[in-house]
């Protein structure tokens, strides 16, 4: 599958389930590609050991109720080679927030607008 995905740099996205895909791939695809994590599923899957070898660009956005939020928060997360991390108050894992719909909308577009900014400062050159 890897070789179908031809030459790189990447920009490799993956939610929840999709974040240990994008652990299997670290160092299988060119050493350019930037991550973004968003919910990584690393309560109990070996997850985090994987993203320690990863070294390109990162970016990690997790609600402050998803389940492995205290993963992200711990040193060892946090000190991820090229780690950029975001966490959102009062999310759950899918995204959703007690306060609403307002809120949640809100909240998606300053995610835009931080994987925006994210992608434009770590644009290869």
């Amino acid at each position: 599958m890897l070789e179908a995905l031809g030459a790189g740099p990447f920009v490799l996205v993956g939610k929840s389930l999709g974040t240990m895909i994008m652990g299997a791939m670290v160092g299988r695809v060119d050493p350019r590609t930037r991550w973004v994590w968003l919910t990584p599923a690393l309560n109990g899957t070996g997850l985090l050991a994987q993203m320690t070898v990863c070294h390109g660009p990162s970016l990690s956005i997790i609600g402050s109720e998803d389940g492995s939020v205290g993963s992200t928060r711990s040193d060892e997360y946090l000190s991820l080679p090229g780690m950029t991390h975001f966490e959102f108050a009062g999310f759950n894992h899918t995204w959703n927030h007690p306060e609403g719909a307002a809120v949640e909308e809100r909240s998606l577009a300053e995610i835009g607008r931080i994987f925006d900014q994210w992608l434009d400062q770590t644009a290869p050159h």
